[in-house]
């Protein structure tokens, strides 16, 4: 441990000096528990949707909202409000991510819109550029994560696991 003593910190040399203080070894710097059950999906699913929502975004663009071929977006076809909806999934997640009560609510809400995105696409089945676009990758990453995402949160409601 450079510049470290066990007892009083690093030294006020290491750092300019400035004095930290120490910190004891009763102080647990990463905690022992794992997150729970809806708290750790949540923050799963609120970071994908984040990534996927600024790819989307940054690969469509925005100045052509009428062209014919949809620019591809990792595996399907994006379009510019799908990664406006994704960011907003995926930056409401984050926050709500932090209480188990919010991350439950959360999963609930996210869910449904998910799964009612992915059967929007099936059901209008929209060209690729459409926002509803029905591209059976996207369809089924939304539907998935959708109807994962309510059966953690019902699961953790109903008591099976609470953190």
């Amino acid at each position: 441990m450079r510049g470290a003593d066990r007892g009083g910190g690093l030294s006020p040399a290491a750092h300019g000096g400035v004095a930290f203080p120490a910190v004891s070894d009763d102080v647990a710097m990463i905690p022992d528990e794992h997150l729970p059950p809806a708290r750790r999906w949540a923050s799963i699913t609120s970071g994908v949707m984040l990534v996927l929502g600024i790819l989307t975004m940054l690969r469509s663009g925005t100045g052509e909202w009428d062209v014919v071929n949809a620019r591809e977006v990792i595996a399907w076809p994006g379009h510019f409000l799908t990664g406006v909806a994704e960011l907003a999934i995926g930056l409401s997640g984050i926050w709500c991510a932090t209480r188990e009560d919010l991350a439950r609510g959360w999963l609930t809400i996210s869910g449904l819109l998910l799964c009612a995105w992915a059967g929007a696409g099936l059901v209008l089945d929209g060209e690729p550029n459409d926002v509803f676009t029905g591209d059976l990758t996207l369809v089924a990453v939304h539907g998935v994560t959708g109807l994962v995402s309510i059966a953690v949160a019902a699961w953790t409601a109903a008591g099976g696991q609470r953190g």
